[in-house]
């Protein structure tokens, strides 16, 4: 097989029978790519008996010829793929230096083509439904990405890979950089006069010397590829609208792009999970979510198979990714060609399941009842409460295991003011703003708005309206993480008393926990079922509180609290009839039997 790639440069990939001696626990099959930067070459691991890929440096980069830190980027490339454990990210099986100097990296395998090759195979863009499919899915693992302090710095078509089942995957994160508390800048690995990434996907905000990119650079990207994907064209200059360039595109769209491009990263989507919700609300049948500890091979395809593709020849095979779903497979994709290294993430297309009753298939599942957004919560186990070397906690957060055996839907965002006005016709807040966090409302007054809620949004039989105890509220927060906050930072993910600028901010701003829920920690406390008791060291199962108390439950700290306060653990206790400015509620939807 013949190198896909050429390059101006003067140095000269090994020959594949020169690396095997260098590597002989695997068996080198042949050249994929090269650039003057790497080379990636198709291999064998002889003892496991799979297919991977290697990526190859220069041995230069190792003997100080390497002024823009390749070798250091190369080394983060490999770091950051490897600590991150999402079902659509290539996984990394070794990293090392040859005797020669050359450092290189094992990762999986992948026969398939990018984006861009994929969009020349269709006349240069996609159908409505394939572009948002493809986006959204990649939406999914760069909110994983972020929640994990990852940027990519280089979403492109170039560096979107289908497999040949179809399967989106995110390649080369030979630009990402860490961000998120005590992250060292260095780790940017550039030079502070060179803006890293494809120039037209580069967010405005990397060529100003005086900001910090951060994920919604990502977001900028996401934008430009979604445009292009439509329409076939770039947004240079003074751009046309999808709609206008396609009367066939939903308008919708141009309202996703615009604000995803937003110039300002201030008037941008805050997350790639907003967007993602935003894509969801045009489609009847929203593209499946890829989460973590999923099987590979039920992973449904983006886009539908054409036998044109599943023919054509492959000349730059792609690394194979793991990629997990409870779903069925909907679709497959043949395709050909590739490009190499990196990150990847599946794609899912199609629509939900068919339910027969309200509940949801997996956690993360969005619906809208009644208006609102609600996230399902499957039933399931966690260790509620905290170890006792966690920072900040506090006595009456005693571990102890607890199982959940109904599972229930959460609201995706604190209620807000537009929804509480909507129903109760009054908005009692301090800080105005309808899509600000409803605050000042006390526990009775928020029972008044279930009981409404109860009656114009009527359930099915078995269901309704009401306060999460605060088990289900901690099951939630956590989203399946053990940590004392269910993201890679309280900066990143909520507004307490150090960024919350002495009041509520707009829900949705910050990035979303695991499956999808917004300020858990942080904006405004909660209110729970719950009477406020201690805790048991004992199992138990579907915890309710104490059949008497004082006080009810809070839960989530708020703009007025510390970080230690917003803890996934924290736990808080308020007169049922008190208000105050930081607390307000997210309703559930659960069985009527608790």
């Amino acid at each position: 097989m013949s190198p896909t790639n050429s390059s101006s440069s003067g140095w000269e990939p090994p020959p594949p029978e020169a690396l095997q001696r260098m590597l002989p626990q695997y068996e080198i099959t042949g050249i994929l790519g090269r650039g003057g930067m790497a080379a990636v070459y198709r291999g064998r691991q002889i003892k496991l008996d799979r297919d991977v890929a290697i990526k190859v440096l220069p041995e230069t980069f190792t003997k100080g010829a390497d002024e823009l830190n390749f070798a250091a980027r190369f080394l983060l490339e490999a770091r950051a793929m490897a600590k991150m454990d999402h079902p659509a990210i290539i996984s990394v099986y070794d990293f090392g230096e040859t005797a020669e100097g050359q450092l290189y990296f094992i990762m999986e395998f992948i026969d398939g083509m990018n984006i861009h090759q994929y969009l020349q195979h269709h006349g240069g863009s996609l159908p409505q439904e394939h572009a948002i499919s493809i986006t959204s899915h990649v939406l999914d693992a760069l909110e994983y990405a972020h929640l994990h302090g990852v940027i990519h710095r280089d979403i492109k078509p170039a560096n979107i890979l289908l497999n040949r089942e179809g399967r989106v995957k995110i390649a080369d994160f030979g630009l990402a950089k860490r961000f998120g508390d005590g992250i060292d800048e260095s780790l940017a690995l550039t030079k502070s006069d060179v803006t890293v990434g494809t120039l037209d996907f580069v967010a405005p905000e990397s060529y100003d010397s005086d900001r910090t990119p951060d994920h919604r650079a990502d977001v900028y990207a996401i934008g430009v590829m979604l445009y292009q994907m439509l329409t076939g064209k770039l947004p240079r200059g003074n751009f046309r609208m999808p709609s206008e360039i396609k009367p066939e595109i939903d308008p919708r769209l141009d309202d996703i792009v615009c604000k995803a491009m937003a110039a300002d990263p201030d008037y941008r989507y805050a997350s790639a999970s907003a967007v993602r919700g935003d894509l969801d609300r045009i489609q009847s049948n929203p593209s499946l979510r890829v989460f973590s500890g999923e099987q590979s091979d039920l992973v449904p395809a983006a886009v539908p198979v054409t036998s044109s593709l599943r023919k054509a020849e492959h000349t730059r095979p792609l690394e194979p990714v793991k990629v997990r779903s409870r779903f069925p497979l909907f679709f497959t994709l043949g395709v050909g060609c590739a490009t190499f290294a990196g990150i990847a993430f599946a794609v899912f297309s199609g629509a939900f399941p068919v339910s027969l009753g309200i509940e949801g298939s997996l956690a993360g599942e969005v619906r809208e009842f009644g208006g609102m957004e609600m996230v399902w919560c499957p039933s399931g186990d966690f260790l509620m409460g905290s170890p006792v070397s966690e920072a900040g906690r506090y006595e009456d957060e005693t571990p102890h295991p607890v199982k959940l055996s109904r599972g229930f839907w959460l609201a995706k965002t604190e209620t807000t003011q537009g929804q509480w006005e909507e129903v109760m016709g009054n908005n009692p807040s301090r800080f105005k703003g309808v899509s600000l966090p409803v605050e000042s409302v006390s526990l009775s007054d928020v029972q008044g708005w279930l009981n409404e809620m109860n009656r114009r949004h009527t359930l099915p039989t078995g269901w309704k309206w009401d306060f999460p105890t605060e088990a289900q509220w901690e099951y939630a927060c956590r989203a399946g993480t053990k940590e004392a906050y269910s993201g890679v930072s309280l900066e990143v993910m909520g507004w307490y008393d150090e960024n919350g600028g002495n009041k509520t901010n707009l829900v949705a701003t910050k990035v979303a926990n695991p499956w999808g829920f917004y300020d858990m920690s942080g904006n405004v406390r909660e209110w729970c079922l719950d009477w406020y008791g201690d805790y048991t060291s004992a199992s138990v199962t579907d915890p309710a509180g104490p059949a008497l108390g004082i006080v009810r439950v809070l839960r989530g700290g708020s703009w007025d609290l510390s970080a230690a306060n917003c803890r996934s653990a924290d736990r808080d206790g308020y007169a049922a009839d008190d208000r105050n400015d930081d607390v307000g509620f997210r309703p559930a939807v659960v069985p009527s039997r608790r």
